[in-house]
């Protein structure tokens, strides 16, 4: 095969893998620039999900200190009582 027909064909397969190379990464980026707004999304989520159970917790913890400071007088009547009797 003379050398002219060789370096044609050598060029002709690195301009194909060049292509072929090129099109995968364009895909992938396709693909992952897709998909940002929905990974965005499901971070933002998740960030509302934890302040949401943070004050759920505050909440509670709230409501128990409470309850705790509401009863404390009867179960410290209950247990003096308990120890005189």
């Amino acid at each position: 095969m003379p050398p002219a027909i060789e370096a044609v064909a050598v060029t002709f397969w690195i301009f194909i893998t060049v292509v072929s190379v090129g099109d995968m990464i364009l895909d992938y980026r396709k693909r992952q620039l897709a998909l940002e707004p929905l990974r965005i999304a499901i971070q933002q989520g998740l960030q509302r999900a934890r302040r949401r159970c943070l004050l759920a917790r505050v909440f509670l913890n709230t409501v128990m200190i409470a309850l705790g400071a509401l009863l404390a007088p009867f179960v410290a009547q209950r247990h003096s009582a308990s120890q005189i009797g």
